[in-house]
């Protein structure tokens, strides 16, 4: 094996171990995209108000990002930093710097975008893996969360007409960033639920592969092993990153009033996924939104 192809396959692997979610294909193709970087202690990769350009692939060392008033968080080996802000498509809120001299890996943010545009299987590894790190830190800070608010819609009764479906995935968290045909054609593969107060959706066990949207009242979802509760009201993904990272097997779901709520299938939202490219985009920016709220709560350390 050269040297060359030996390097390319060190690359290879560590994406696959940094996003386990993701195929080997996928893999080989974020990898070929990489270019090697060294950063000194001290060096600045970015400061607030610039765009998000790149992407940095931890392979040794530590980068921190930096807030006034904030605790650092720190990223060591095998941590994406930057990503949030070049999903979310805005300027970089923190500045970051290297702690330790660090060897990385880097990508174009553009190019980053444009391969879970262009490749499904590169969007539905990210969000697998950036779903389940996500559930799991939830399921960590979840007791200092304050409780939602909850506005109160008012939805004509099952069967829904297809604009109705249309305006209450136009307003769901999960689809801010997505564009009108794609919430259309999600419209039309999406079944909708109606509960009566204190229904029950599903039990442990009995879901893992369906995205569900609160269309109107709300719903309890209790972890069967963690005894953590929380309400869900209209525009919610039901169960946020669980429901992305296949985990809603492990709660059980009830309406806490009358609520009707809207069931896509996981094989037809990625699906629509590969018609629509912006909908993995649309996916991970909700992931990333969500996520840092919970990094607040619970500073990353390496």
């Amino acid at each position: 094996m050269s040297a060359v192809d030996s390097e390319q396959l060190g690359r290879e692997l560590f994406v696959r171990s940094t996003l386990p979610g993701m195929s080997g294909e996928a893999a080989a193709r974020l990898a070929a995209a990489l270019s090697p970087m060294r950063a000194r202690a001290g060096d600045v990769l970015f400061e607030p108000g610039q765009p998000p350009e790149r992407l940095y692939l931890v392979l040794e060392g530590e980068l921190a990002l930096e807030l006034p008033g904030e605790e650092p968080w720190l990223f060591g080996p095998r941590s994406i930093v930057g990503v949030i802000d070049v999903v979310a498509d805005r300027l970089h809120v923190r500045r970051c710097v290297a702690r330790k001299d660090s060897r990385l890996l880097v990508a174009r943010g553009s190019m980053w975008l444009d391969l879970i545009d262009d490749d499904v299987l590169i969007a539905r590894g990210a969000i697998s893996t950036v779903a389940h790190g996500l559930h799991e830190l939830w399921l960590e800070v979840a007791p200092k969360l304050p409780a939602p608010a909850f506005e109160r819609v008012s939805l004509p009764p099952v069967p829904l007409p297809l604009y109705e479906k249309i305006l209450i995935l136009r307003d769901a968290a999960l689809l801010k960033n997505a564009g009108m045909q794609a919430t259309v054609s999600l419209a039309h593969v999406a079944d909708d639920l109606e509960l009566r107060a204190g229904q029950v959706l599903f039990e442990p066990g009995g879901e893992s592969s369906a995205l569900y949207i609160v269309g109107s009242g709300s719903i309890e979802l209790a972890h069967a092993e963690r005894r953590v509760v929380q309400r869900q009201g209209p525009g919610a993904l039901l169960g946020g990153p669980a429901a992305l990272a296949a985990q809603l097997g492990a709660y059980a779901a009830r309406a806490v009033e009358p609520s009707t709520l809207l069931r896509i299938r996981d094989e037809d939202y990625f699906d629509q996924a590969e018609e629509h490219p912006e909908l993995g985009r649309a996916t991970l920016a909700y992931l990333m939104l969500e996520r840092e709220p919970l990094l607040k709560l619970r500073p990353p350390t390496p």
